[in-house]
């Protein structure tokens, strides 16, 4: 296939060569060449379905001879062939389920898969090679090996792998004839159903035992065995194929263990043995296999030294030092059995000895000991067939198996070759073939080469031109295609245009010329295809959507918006100039009229959606277009036929919006194609990265376009307005209603420019810093540069709201407007100064006294509507006197001031954390400047100005207090957290199973005013978190809660920590301890009860019932608590808590009873010996005590200030600081 196709490529490329050079038809070469692409994909078409078939094929023909043997077996062994026959299905179903073979169906995996076979006599270990060779098998037999084969191969084992299907023969298949008709008719159909490949390859495998006292004449005699069955797969498949000699069980040898056991699992995976390159296989096959089997010897000997140096046991180096003379004692055998197993046949082919591989598939039988057998028949002793003594048990391994599948076998899939005959065969066909498809390609070429002559070039290059653009029109290729399509015609139509006036070329002359012919018909074929491709679909869409624009305004009973208004209005005027038949009043197609054609077409197919836009493109649209106009005017039938309805209902619902608004429309059209439009990033440049929007001001409302285009329209309004579109004439209008209309038009003008920068204005916005990092570079953003970006802007705004030019500085601007119309209207007679008194009295009138909507605005007006916010931020005009004062400073420019303060205190503050102090006071200083300005700006530009100022000193504010609070985590974590943990997490009181905290710790921890969590409150958390009683709040602060920089769980904490500082200390006590009294309740069963803590004691003998002081901690030689009672019979029992805290252990080992809000409570203690329990009632001496904390609550518990929820130290406490670590 590989042949063909490169000779098919040749081919083309001769026949492109060909048609280019000498001018021939396209199609001369474009047939050829998609005979020969069908022809090729055809080809693989059919080779894909052969190989479908070929599976197919293959799985009935296994079918049919499992069931003919099936039918000849006794019926005793029915039921064994047919359980060999549903597991052979099992793994073909496995197999055809699966994805192998390029990427291929599993189901065709029979046919596209490499086949192997594995040949050798009995016992020769080649089921065991397999099993343990490291390859995948998707699928394995119930027995854990191979499919046992049916037909023709039910002396066969099928091993399915994922690279390929190997056969594993039987061992008496080499030795004996059974069922050999059958196996040769499984070969012939593998021949049949895999005609190029039927077998990739055979392996060899043969015992190293085999070889073990037999002498030469045995080894060839082997050889010669299984050269016949090689022989006669190679004969009945025609093909040569690769045979790989695998000397298996090597472990047989003594010391083969010893030598290479302490090599890993992939070490154990290579290849010991040797490949020879395809060129070197038909080489002397005894003279390679004894140089290669010297260099295994030699590795061995060496490897053998080394392993001898790293045994220490006797007996295994003693094994290991033979084992390369057990080795070398191989190769006269192995030298023969090689030679005769690739001797040369000249009557047939000789098979190619790829490689040899020495391999041990399992540690199996005891090892021979050729040398020392040796020295035993010399002497004349009996040999012995025990194993070395004193031989440990070894693992059974795999020994040199997997790299030669995974390395050789699998990846010379290719390398098997048909035999020499039918290779000879198959040339023979081959060259038939390329000879063929060469003969049909020169007469295809022949025929239009010879038959082709000069005079007819040009007619058939042109014919060749439009074909070419009808079949690309007819593929709807799209508009982007066709604009390039239609160059070559007309630059076809401008060079015969060009010969017409010049004369044609010399070779196309005497009287054969027929150029002249081709330039009417050329032109009417390229205009209609222009008509149609560029011009009919902006017309139909047009057409469409002025129909519906029609109905919806007649639903609605509404005048047109202004922008509707010039879109509608630009359409007709589109369809009226491509249109006829024309009227009177429309112009001709003129420059003029052709220049704003070809634009408004081109840009409106710039904004098509699929029309694939460029410069290039955009020229070569524009220059299609033009021709057309030109050809247009030349010839009417290229027209369009207009709609007149559309027309007349488009015009009736224009007639709706005034005069004013279609001039203005017109205006911002014109000026729009000015590209004079403003945003934020024209004005502010491209280092300004923090002031964003998304507004824009159309050019028409910028000073640049005012002063370019506007001012010169506004004072003519009549000039391009086009009137004509809308059928009326101008010189109908009055002068009255001229004027009238003029000044709406102003009006209407500079109403519209001051609501274009408010929608600017009001579209603006500062981004929003995450990091004081990214806070650090807004303000150096808003800072830089003389003007700042903010000064920039405000300067823009101010630069294009001030329309007013120096002469009209000083005067009245509605006076300066009333004397222009007087003196362009005064020489027109008393019907002239009429209007000028009316418009004089509309323009005159203040106003608060002018009716809703009927305001008329100047350009005194603009500049007006935005004094408020010039006057913050932008510096009054200069004067032109020269002795005049500078002007005064601007708001701007303290708020200006307060950035760069907060950017030099935010710097000081990254640089130095020690700075972070001054950067909050000066962002509090900001914070209140910054206010304050906005709130003196006047009320209706006081959002705006807040939405620009603010949020940066907001911004500011919030990432400065995150930034504190999260280095407050830091040092909270480093002088509550971790103290807390080091010394008192879970430890008593706080966890009831822990160890003794000891009471000094606790103390430390929680001292009033000095210890660890009040030190650290009244140095860092107090100006944020206010005392409440027994709650702590949140303080407000730079206008924000301490809830937005610290976490919720802190004020939950202080309040545990609250509670147990009120516990365990007394007022004006710098040592945590507790003063109370109890008394002891008799007990008839008891005569004596003895209560001691920290070795304060109390007996009592069941007399009056006494309230006793005691103190814990108490100093002393002791320290615990324990109750020690006595019954009337003298018996004696003891409860003890030892320990600092064993008070509290001892309370908690009775029951406790306490009543809400009481401070007496009373501890019940069984006595189980006694069958009798001891009460005793406790009174501390203040409410507040270490027992229930401050308050008894209904729930009260014993301990609990110590147990409550939140009295573990959080790990983060700050907004943005990073948690507690460990």
């Amino acid at each position: 296939m590989l042949l063909i196709s490169l000779l098919a490529a040749i081919l083309a490329i001769v026949l492109w060569a060909v048609v280019l050079v000498l001018g021939l038809p396209l199609w001369a070469a474009v047939v050829p060449t998609v005979l020969i692409v069908l022809s090729i994909v055809g080809t693989l078409l059919f080779r894909r379905h052969q190989a479908s078939k070929a599976a197919r094929d293959i799985e009935r023909a296994l079918g049919a001879q499992a069931d003919a043997q099936l039918q000849n077996v006794r019926p005793d062994q029915q039921e064994e062939i047919q359980a060999m026959q549903a597991e052979f299905s099992k793994a073909l179903q496995s197999l055809k389920s699966s994805k192998l073979a390029r990427s291929r169906q599993g189901k065709d995996a029979l046919s596209v898969l490499p086949w192997y076979m594995i040949i050798g006599p009995p016992g020769s270990g080649k089921s065991t090679s397999l099993r343990n060779s490291g390859i995948q098998f998707p699928y394995l037999s119930s027995r854990g090996g191979g499919v046992k084969g049916v037909g023709g191969t039910r002396n066969c084992e099928w091993w399915l792998t994922n690279e390929g299907v190997i056969l594993d023969t039987a061992g008496r298949y080499t030795t004996e004839d059974d069922d050999r008709e059958e196996w040769l008719g499984f070969l012939d159909m593998l021949k049949r159903n895999r005609p190029r490949k039927p077998v990739n390859g055979l392996v060899v495998a043969v015992s190293v035992g085999d070889f073990i006292g037999i002498d030469e004449e045995q080894s060839v005699q082997l050889a010669q065995t299984i050269r016949e069955r090689v022989d006669e797969v190679m004969e009945r498949l025609k093909m040569i194929v690769p045979v790989y000699v695998m000397f298996t069980k090597c472990d047989l040898l003594a010391g083969f263990v010893d030598v290479f056991g302490d090599l890993a699992k992939a070490e154990r995976g290579q290849i010991w043995g040797f490949t020879l390159r395809p060129e070197d296989s038909r080489d002397a096959v005894g003279e390679t296999f004894t140089a290669r089997f010297d260099e295994l010897a030699e590795v061995v000997e060496q490897r053998s030294i080394v392993r001898m140096g790293e045994e220490r046991h006797p007996d295994t180096r003693e094994r290991i030092f033979r084992f390369p003379q057990q080795f070398e004692g191989l190769r006269s055998n192995l030298t023969e059995f090689v030679q005769a197993l690739f001797a040369e046949n000249v009557y047939a082919d000789t098979p190619v000895m790829r490689g040899v591989y020495f391999t041990s598939g399992t540690q199996e039988g005891s090892p021979i000991d050729r040398v020392m057998n040796a020295m035993a028949d010399a002497f004349g002793i009996r040999r012995s067939l025990q194993p070395a003594s004193g031989r440990p048990a070894v693992e059974a391994r795999s020994y040199f198996l997997r790299d030669m599948f995974a390395e050789v076998v699998f990846p010379d899939q290719n390398l098997a070759m048909r035999s020499t005959a039918e290779d000879l065969r198959q040339k023979r066909l081959q060259y038939a073939y390329a000879g063929g498809c060469f003969a049909i390609a020169l007469l295809i070429l022949l025929f239009p080469a010879i038959s082709f002559v000069k005079n007819r070039e040009l007619i058939q290059t042109t014919r060749a031109m439009a074909q070419a653009l009808k079949m690309t029109e007819a593929s709807n290729a799209g508009t982007s295609r066709m604009v390039d399509t239609m160059l070559p015609m007309r630059q076809q139509i401008e060079r015969l245009m060009q010969w017409e006036s010049e004369g044609p070329p010399t070779g196309m002359r005497f009287g054969m010329y027929r150029g002249g012919d081709l330039i009417t018909p050329l032109g009417e074929f390229y205009g209609a295809t222009v008509r149609r491709v560029l011009v009919e679909p902006v017309l139909g869409t047009d057409l469409t959507e002025m129909k519906t624009w029609v109905e919806v305004q007649r639903r609605q009973d509404e005048a047109p918006t202004g922008r509707e208004y010039a879109r509608y209005f630009e359409r007709l005027k589109l369809h009226l100039l491509l249109s006829g038949p024309r009227t009177a009043r429309e112009p001709v197609l003129g420059e003029g009229e052709r220049t704003w054609l070809v634009k408004s077409l081109t840009e409106r197919w710039g904004r098509k959606p699929g029309f694939t836009e460029s410069a290039q493109r955009t020229a070569l649209l524009s220059s299609h277009v033009d021709l057309f106009v030109k050809l247009l005017a030349q010839d009417p039938s290229l027209a369009f036929t207009r709609n007149d309805k559309v027309v007349r209902d488009v015009r009736t619902a224009l007639d709706q919006l005034p005069f004013a608004t279609l001039a203005l429309e017109q205006i911002i059209s014109d000026v729009g194609r000015e590209g004079l439009d403003l945003t934020i990033s024209n004005i502010l440049g491209s280092t300004a990265q923090h002031i964003k929007s998304d507004g824009r001001i159309r050019s028409a409302f910028t000073r640049k376009g005012w002063e370019s285009v506007v001012r010169q329209r506004l004072e003519n309004p009549l000039r391009g307005a086009d009137i004509w579109v809308l059928d009326k004439d101008t010189n109908a209008t009055n002068d009255l209603e001229l004027a009238r209309q003029e000044t709406e038009l102003r009006s209407k003008y500079y109403e519209q420019y001051i609501q274009e920068w408010k929608v600017f204005l009001d579209g603006l916005r500062v981004q929003q810093p995450g990091s004081s990092t990214e806070a650090l570079a807004m303000l150096e953003d808003l800072t830089r540069g003389e003007p700042a970006p903010l000064a920039r802007l405000f300067r823009s705004v101010a630069y294009n709201v001030r329309l007013s030019t120096d002469a009209e500085v000083g005067g009245d601007d509605d006076s300066t407007m009333l004397d222009s119309l007087k003196k362009k209207l005064g020489s027109k007679g008393k019907t002239l100064e009429k209007g000028v008194k009316f418009v004089g009295d509309r323009i005159g009138k203040d106003e608060e006294e002018a009716p809703e909507g009927a305001r008329v605005y100047t350009e005194r007006d603009v500049e007006a509507a935005f004094a408020g916010l010039l006057k913050f931020g932008a510096a009054a005009a200069r004067s032109k006197d020269p002795e005049a004062p500078p002007p005064e400073s601007i708001p701007l420019d303290l708020y200006q001031e307060q950035l760069q303060f907060l950017r030099d205190a935010l710097r000081a503050a990254q640089e130095n954390p020690d700075e972070a102090g001054p950067l909050m006071t000066r962002v509090q200083t900001a914070r209140v400047r910054v206010r304050s300005l906005i709130e003196a700006q006047e009320v209706g530009w006081r959002p705006r100005v807040d939405a620009l100022l603010w949020p940066p000193i907001e911004a500011i504010s919030e990432n400065s207090t995150k930034d504190v609070a999260g280095k407050m985590s830091e040092q909270w974590c480093s002088e509550v957290t971790n103290t807390f943990n080091l010394s008192l997490a879970g430890r008593y009181p706080f966890n009831p199973n822990g160890h003794d905290a000891a009471v000094a710790d606790v103390g430390d921890f929680f001292r009033p005013e000095s210890g660890t969590v009040w030190g650290f409150y009244n140095g860092f958390l107090k100006n944020d978190i206010q005392r409440m009683g027994t709650r702590f709040k949140f303080v407000n602060r730079m206008g924000r809660v301490g809830g937005s920089m610290y976490y919720g769980t802190v004020l939950a904490f202080l309040a545990r920590s609250h509670e147990i500082s009120e516990s365990l200390f007394a007022p004006r006590d710098a040592e945590p301890g507790v003063q109370f009294s109890f008394h002891v309740r008799p007990s008839p069963k008891l005569s004596s009860i003895r209560f001691t803590v920290d070795g304060q004691t109390v007996d009592y003998n069941n007399g009056p019932e006494e309230w006793h002081s005691m103190k814990w901690p108490q100093q002393g030689k002791t320290v615990g608590a324990s109750i020690k009672v006595r019954n009337n019979r003298g018996q004696t029992e003891s409860i003890e808590r030892e320990g600092e805290w064993g008070l509290f252990r001892l309370l908690e080992e009775g029951t406790p009873v306490v009543e809400s809000g009481a401070r007496v409570f009373s501890v019940t203690w069984k006595v189980p010996s006694m069958d009798t329990e001891v009460v005793i009632d406790f009174r501390p001496t203040r409410s507040a005590s270490p027992f229930f904390g401050i308050t008894v609550g209904r729930n009260a518990r014993l301990m609990q200030p110590f147990r409550m929820p939140g009295v573990l130290p959080p790990r983060v406490i700050g907004k943005g600081g990073a948690g507690c670590s460990g």
